[in-house]
């Protein structure tokens, strides 16, 4: 059984996501120890239970040590049933990290999913969901095609957001591994993001809940964005997204992604919290997108991390405006699965891998 330290690196539960997944497409069990020994609350945290109990949904997979705080886990996968699933993680645990441990398995089914998840839609340490949808998202296509609707937005602390993910896949297989790999590589494209290429447009979505909408705060947020990035780049629309819906809790947040004439990709996001004036939340989001399209980076950091899984499989290169902790824990995961695949250049921090 494949040995994993849980502790290794930053500690998270990003080893377990991706331990999950890998597990889930290559049929590996893996035995995991010192699950986040280092966290102030150690161990299994509900959303990594979800995660599990998602991934059981979809197949007949056994745990030993899923219990909540449990520093320890066992998990043998089995053969994924493409069948459609509803998985209601509670609260606002996030969306988007549930997606981390289920999402890979899934692109290789033998046939289409749909995923209806609710939990966090937009929390803090977690992607959220548009950044998911319209930055991630388009670098996953040549696996499956992928429809993301975020019907209800879902903010923390009560969370109960709505979405729904449609999954078609593309490349088919016998469930073997290795037969997998060698399908990727006849038939997906490596990664090439070593570049920006030519800044195209740029766009954005920002989002309140309904008690908001009489203080115009989606509205401030995008008017403070777009005025700070018109500065530099006259081609930027930022919407306000579904207008103002009625949510569990009160919430708001912007997401900006800037689009090259080369498909790269960049993305910035900032959630609204009690005390920030919503023109300081627009701002800061059009800050860190301005820091990242003059990083010259293809991708940003925090995608990055997320696409280490894909680019092992893929093949190619990427460079990103930082090769964060994270990202060197994620790799760590992936490769304790599929072996020594992936070389980072800290100087120019470039990730490269020969893929299948």
């Amino acid at each position: 059984m494949m040995e994993i330290d849980g502790s290794y690196g930053e500690g998270g539960g990003q080893i377990i996501r991706t331990a999950l997944a890998f597990s889930m497409l290559t049929r590996q069990p893996f035995h995991a120890i010192g699950i986040r020994k280092g966290r102030t609350e150690p161990g299994l945290k509900p959303q990594h239970l979800h995660c599990i109990k998602a991934l059981q949904k979809l197949s007949q997979s056994r745990a030993e040590g899923a219990e909540l705080g449990s520093t320890e886990l066992a998990f043998h996968p089995a053969p994924l049933k493409a069948q459609s699933i509803t998985v209601n993680i509670g609260t606002a645990g996030s969306t988007t990290l549930l997606l981390q441990a289920i999402l890979l398995p899934c692109l290789f089914a033998e046939k289409p999913i749909t995923l209806t998840l609710r939990g966090g839609t937009d929390v803090k340490w977690a992607t959220p969901i548009d950044h998911f949808a319209r930055v991630l998202v388009p670098r996953l296509q040549r696996f499956a095609g992928i429809a993301v609707d975020c019907k209800r937005r879902g903010y923390f602390p009560r969370g109960n957001g709505l979405v729904e993910i449609a999954i078609a896949p593309k490349i088919h297989h016998d469930g073997n591994f290795l037969s997998l790999l060698k399908i990727i590589k006849d038939n997906a494209d490596p990664y090439a993001l070593g570049e920006q290429g030519k800044l195209v447009r740029i766009e954005g979505i920002s989002h309140a809940s309904a008690g908001l909408k009489e203080a115009t705060v989606a509205e401030r947020q995008a008017h403070a964005a777009k005025a700070q990035l018109l500065k530099h780049y006259p081609d930027t629309t930022i919407s306000i997204g579904k207008d103002y819906q009625e949510t569990d809790s009160a919430g708001s947040g912007i997401t900006l992604w800037a689009t090259f004439d080369n498909g790269a990709i960049l993305g910035a996001d900032v959630l609204g919290e009690r005390g920030l004036q919503s023109e300081e939340v627009g701002k800061r989001a059009a800050s860190g997108l301005i820091g990242k399209i003059r990083s010259r980076a293809a991708v940003d950091s925090h995608t990055a991390d997320q696409l280490i899984p894909f680019l092992a499989l893929a093949g190619g290169t990427m460079k990103t405006s930082a090769i964060t902790p994270h990202a060197e824990t994620n790799i760590y995961a992936v490769e304790r699965f599929m072996g020594k695949v992936i070389s980072v250049e800290k100087g120019t921090s470039t990730l490269s891998a020969n893929g299948a």
